[in-house]
């Protein structure tokens, strides 16, 4: 039980996005990183803050750019997401609680359980929504850039 939450625990809490980095800045992270860097995020051309800490140097690839414009880099940043932390928990928690309540109403047993079960299946439905909503939010939030 505890090498599961363990395993959970370290699991996907990771949310990775793509950014373009000039080629001075890159090589300054990759001497003495900075604490912000300028980036471009790949994935709707917004200028943003990036933390340095949490580029993944070794991801870095160049593009291909005109003689007018400066030298860019094509870099991967991952940093850890509380937000999809407690959105997996919350997730799988709901879940294990719902499919416990069900089974204890459909197996053969007395009353008591069976109440018991009726009673514990839907009780799990607010953690597993609140979860999921959780786990989308995370992804679309972007926890390496600094506001």
């Amino acid at each position: 039980m505890r090498a599961t939450a363990i395993l959970l625990l370290l699991s996907g809490c990771y949310v990775p996005h793509r950014y373009v980095i000039d080629a001075g800045d890159f090589e300054r992270v990759r001497v003495t990183p900075p604490e912000v860097v300028n980036a471009t995020r790949v994935k709707d051309g917004k200028a943003v803050h990036l933390r340095a800490s949490t580029l993944l140097l070794d991801t870095a690839e160049p593009q291909a750019t005109t003689p007018a414009t400066p030298p860019r880099i094509v870099i991967k940043s991952r940093a850890k997401s509380q937000m999809l932390l407690a959105g997996h928990l919350l997730t799988w928690i709901g879940s294990a609680i719902s499919i416990t309540g069900t089974l204890l109403y459909l197996i053969p047993s007395t009353d008591t359980l069976k109440t018991t079960g009726l009673i514990l299946a839907p009780s799990a439905e607010p953690l597993m929504i609140t979860g999921t909503v959780l786990w989308v939010l995370s992804l679309i939030r972007h926890p390496q850039e600094v506001p």
